[in-house]
């Protein structure tokens, strides 16, 4: 979105609010996240894409193979949730957001702002390619996709509006942000869709909200855990929930 230098910040923000960040001239670059990410082959070993491709991995994987589309958080990419998923027998694909040029990291800023706002939008593109580029790959199943996302990724996530995924699943992001453009919940509703997020997470605002449930209420298959505590990151704990939820609505 192009806002002209004269107007106040008051106006960027309320311009932002009534359209939504927007990704910039950069965002055609959406190649750059997919060639740099992350892939964990089921078993738990970790390789790059690249390497992927090069070796020919894809082709040894077993037809029906259950693919996870990871979003990382602002942060960047951290292997652990991925590496457990591959360990539980999934195909993981991790687009590597902070790879693709002039990105940098997104923070809540002093007003309560987004540094970077675009950054949901750089995400929504990163699947979107990542659902051109899987047909392309050897033994992977369309019928079998799964989209998870954490913190920035799993706000990303909540605002999936197509069919193209068994399940949905955000973690540490609650649905709610004063950013009306990216606020509530397009995933579709026979879509399965699990929201973990403690009741106070410390690094995203509970005051609009605690978690998704409030636009989950005509899906068909939901799940809902919202513990009381301020943690960002439970996936650890919830581990085993993650994997029954992802199994269960892939069959």
């Amino acid at each position: 979105m192009k806002i002209r230098t004269r107007l106040t910040m008051s106006a960027v923000v309320i311009a932002m609010i009534l359209e939504g960040p927007r990704p910039t001239a950069a965002a055609d670059d959406a190649y750059r996240a997919w060639e740099n990410a992350l892939v964990v082959l089921p078993g738990g070993r970790n390789i790059t894409m690249r390497e992927a491709l090069a070796a020919r991995e894809f082709e040894k994987i077993s037809p029906g193979t259950v693919t996870v589309i990871y979003l990382h958080g602002s942060t960047g990419m951290t292997p652990h949730d991925p590496t457990q998923f591959g360990k539980a027998g999934f195909l993981v694909i991790g687009p590597d957001s902070l790879k693709r040029a002039n990105r940098p990291v997104n923070r809540t800023g002093p007003t309560g702002m987004p540094t970077f706002p675009e950054a949901t939008g750089y995400r929504i593109e990163e699947t979107r390619y990542a659902l051109i580029q899987l047909p392309t790959i050897p033994h992977i199943d369309m019928k079998r996709l799964v989209l998870f996302g954490h913190s920035e990724g799993g706000k990303a996530a909540a605002n999936w509006n197509g069919p193209e995924f068994r399940a949905v699943i955000m973690t540490g992001w609650n649905c709610h942000t004063r950013d009306s453009y990216y606020s509530g919940l397009k995933v579709p509703r026979n879509t399965a869709v699990m929201n973990i997020v403690a009741k106070k997470d410390n690094e995203i605002s509970s005051e609009l909200g605690s978690s998704c449930a409030r636009y989950l209420k005509d899906h068909r298959v939901k799940e809902v855990i919202n513990p009381d505590g301020t943690a960002h990151w439970m996936n650890n704990i919830y581990l085993p929930d993650i994997l029954r939820f992802m199994r269960d609505n892939t069959r």
